[in-house]
């Protein structure tokens, strides 16, 4: 498989000081933790797939303000706090 068949996904962990990309590379032992994944044109479709179907399965959004409910409802910013 040749690189232009390869679709590379990074994911680094977060935090909260600014990271230069350079330092990934070249300073591992100080460098947030990175995962890279490579995969081929059929698994990134199927990943997405199965990304797309896990999100659409998850909670639905609060029709006033867009964020998830919850099943017990959930304090809405736009309604002043009150549960819905």
């Amino acid at each position: 498989m040749s690189d232009r068949e390869l679709v590379q996904i990074d994911l680094q962990a977060s935090t909260t000081q600014e990271i230069d990309t350079e330092e990934i590379v070249e300073d591992e032992e100080h460098a947030p933790d990175l995962l890279r994944v490579l995969l081929s044109v059929a698994q990134t479709r199927a990943f997405v797939s199965r990304s797309m179907a896990v999100v659409a399965s998850g909670r639905p959004p609060c029709p006033l303000c867009g964020l998830a409910l919850d099943p017990q409802g959930h304090v809405c910013p736009r309604a002043n706090g009150y549960r819905r």
